[in-house]
């Protein structure tokens, strides 16, 4: 029972945490703070998760902010100096210092966090949407229709939200309380730019709603970083895929294929549970500034794992960050050239937090 809860949590937060992207810190639009449940950078600091506590650091100080059990997920932001934190357990939101001083407990069971906006929490329970102010008051925003799922993003003032079977999104406007509709799926959301597919077109939609066509012959819309870049693949004749980064105005360049990654795995694992398909898929990608990091389901044992692989952003040669030995990466981002993931043991439910210095 403890392995299938893992299975099911893990591939939960794989579908939904990873196309949200928290922010570095962006200076066009810092209104909008996206929550992460593994890394968030700012100016100020760095707030990870490692461990079961999540920590705060400035230089080079760690600071203990939350003991948190290594079975409870946590989703955090920051504002300026400011953590806001939840965890899966109680719902419950509290906010406290960079320091790890002023804590407090700010509203009960406001459901799950989906990001900060302006001076308020934005929080989703059921079907319905809440914003939260500092003082725990809280005001119903919308409530979802009913074939709407869950928020995917939150750019600029508008909430993106998905379906439950059809490929679109359905948006709601914070500012103007006005909702509409976007046809696409595999949306991935920066602070400043989101990426889709639509007709198998790789679309860039702004926060102000602009949309262009940046590329074509799309399969999978991987990630981005605050939205000037993304990672996305397109598969050749024999069913490959090839991957490639593009950054704003600027030619995609190649970084691999999966017959790259096959190779790299196949020189570190000698007798794979399964020789002919050793590589069961890419399972997530976070970009850091100088490196593309790939997660990589692969077949090693009876049990898929995880190995954790990085290129440099220009292409060139992939290499091990983390072998992984055996386990699987459950949740992945970066900030402030720290790459923060969840690693947990095929048989053992309790995930670990770790982090890795990455440019």
């Amino acid at each position: 029972m403890k392995k299938l809860l893992s299975i099911l949590l893990s591939a939960l937060i794989l579908s939904t945490a990873f196309v949200i992207v928290p922010s570095t810190f962006a200076t066009s639009n810092k209104t909008t703070y996206k929550a992460s449940s593994t890394i968030y950078g700012n100016p100020y600091s760095t707030v990870y998760r490692k461990g079961n506590k999540i920590l705060s650091k400035v230089g080079n100080k760690e600071v203990t902010l939350v003991n948190i059990s290594s079975e409870i997920y946590a989703d955090f932001y920051v504002k300026g100096k400011t953590v806001f934190y939840t965890t899966v357990e109680s719902k419950n939101l509290y906010c406290v210092s960079t320091n790890g001083k002023n804590k407090k407990k700010i509203a009960n069971n406001i459901g799950n966090l989906i990001s900060g906006y302006n001076n308020y929490t934005i929080a989703q329970k059921g079907k319905v949407i809440n914003k939260i102010d500092a003082h725990g008051k809280i005001n119903k925003v919308t409530t979802l229709p009913t074939n709407v799922s869950y928020v995917s993003a939150l750019l600029g003032d508008k909430l993106y939200c998905s379906y439950k079977s059809q490929n679109k999104y359905y948006i709601f406007n914070l500012k103007t309380n006005k909702s509409t509709t976007l046809q696409g799926k595999n949306l991935v959301s920066g602070m400043t730019n989101a990426y889709y597919i639509n007709n198998n077109n790789l679309n860039n939609i702004d926060i102000n709603g602009k949309v262009k066509t940046i590329s074509k012959n799309i399969y999978k819309v991987y990630n981005c970083n605050n939205g000037a870049t993304v990672v996305f693949s397109k598969k050749d004749k024999s069913g490959n895929e090839i991957f490639y980064r593009k950054t704003a105005n600027k030619k995609a360049n190649k970084l691999c294929t999966t017959t790259d990654i096959e190779k790299k795995l196949k020189s570190v694992i000698k007798k794979p549970f399964d020789s002919k398909n050793i590589l069961n898929n890419v399972q997530d990608v976070v970009i850091t500034k100088s490196n593309v990091c790939f997660v990589v389901s692969h077949n090693q044992y009876e049990d898929i794992t995880h190995m954790l692989l990085k290129i440099n952003i220009n292409g060139g040669k992939l290499s091990i960050l983390d072998k992984n030995n055996g386990k699987r990466i459950s949740a992945i981002n970066f900030a402030n050239s720290t790459v923060a993931y969840g690693v947990e043991n095929i048989e053992d439910f309790p995930i670990t937090y770790k982090i890795a210095n990455v440019k």
